[in-house]
């Protein structure tokens, strides 16, 4: 369902975004409490902001929740990283698309008074979440990581469906930035087509920075053959403290990327912060845990 979005600019990119209150905006919450307070993040390259089904769900039992358009995708813009920023920082853009996008998300939710609050993730978003969760511990009070993708297969077919084929467009293309408005695969054609902005900022882009780029960022997906999850390698788990949940709901059988395997897979990487790991298609075990598990960390954190 689509709806009213507001526009933030970020480090001179516009960031699209929406905050939908607790049973349409009918239940208050005290102004400073980011207890009720979620930031959800769908998989995938499309858009967050009309990705409203779980919202609705958790804006029914009284739960603020941030929607958003990641960078690159949806209503946000098109951008690669400051090239003027330190080569080691997330918003450089040479660590890796998803803490790029934890870096946004995550200067988002201060600029909005949105934080500390709980990341929720499925597939691409929980690979986001976990990122900035290492990057930011102090802005997360708890993850609930929904169908993770780990192993050979996804180090495989992720990086080559992101990032890969549209290197290979513009290669086509004998360098014309046009190529990646032409290609089949869509993505770029739905920036511009969601703004309209996209479009002078994606011709414009440097071509040999795009593939240079794009072929890094493919490289940190192939890294560690997505052990213990694509785009999470073992050493950012030491900077995560706050209290997870891994979910697989996807049922059986799989598509060999979003498995049970690989949410245990992430679950065991968390170690001690790992609260449990549910593997079930029943929406009532599934939610039911998730808001008892915001509703037990909540609890714990204010009466510590």
């Amino acid at each position: 369902m689509a709806g009213r979005h507001s526009v933030i600019s970020i480090d001179d990119v516009e960031i699209a975004y929406v905050v939908l209150e607790p049973n349409g905006g009918s239940q208050a919450i005290p102004p400073g409490d980011t207890s009720r307070n979620i930031c959800f993040t769908p998989g995938g390259q499309g858009g967050g902001v009309d990705n409203r089904d779980i919202a609705s769900i958790l804006t029914a039992q009284g739960y603020r929740v941030l929607l958003h358009d990641r960078v690159n995708t949806g209503r946000s813009q098109f951008h690669l990283g400051d090239p003027d920023a330190d080569p080691t920082s997330a918003q450089s853009g040479e660590c890796g698309e998803p803490r790029l996008h934890a870096y946004f998300v995550h200067q988002l939710c201060q600029r909005i008074n949105f934080g500390p609050c709980f990341f929720w993730g499925i597939s691409a978003g929980s690979r986001m979440s976990v990122n900035l969760a290492s990057m930011f511990p102090e802005s997360v009070k708890g993850l609930i990581l929904m169908d993770i993708t780990a192993f050979e297969l996804a180090a495989d077919v992720i990086p080559t469906c992101y990032y890969d084929q549209h290197v290979v467009s513009v290669e086509r293309g004998r360098n014309d930035m046009r190529a990646v408005l032409r290609d089949p695969y869509g993505l770029y054609g739905e920036l511009v087509a969601c703004n309209p902005t996209n479009r002078e900022r994606i011709l414009q882009c440097d071509p040999a920075l795009f593939k240079a780029r794009l072929t890094k960022w493919s490289s940190t997906l192939r890294a560690h053959t997505g052990r213990p999850a694509v785009g999470c390698p073992e050493e950012i788990f030491e900077n995560i403290t706050c209290p997870s949940l891994c979910i697989y709901d996807m049922g059986q059988p799989t598509d060999g990327m979003h498995t049970p395997a690989s949410s245990a897979s992430l679950g065991a990487a968390l170690g001690d912060n790992c609260r449990g790991v549910i593997d079930s298609t029943n929406p009532q075990l599934i939610y039911g845990g998730a808001l008892g598990f915001i509703q037990e960390v909540a609890a714990a954190q204010s009466n510590p």
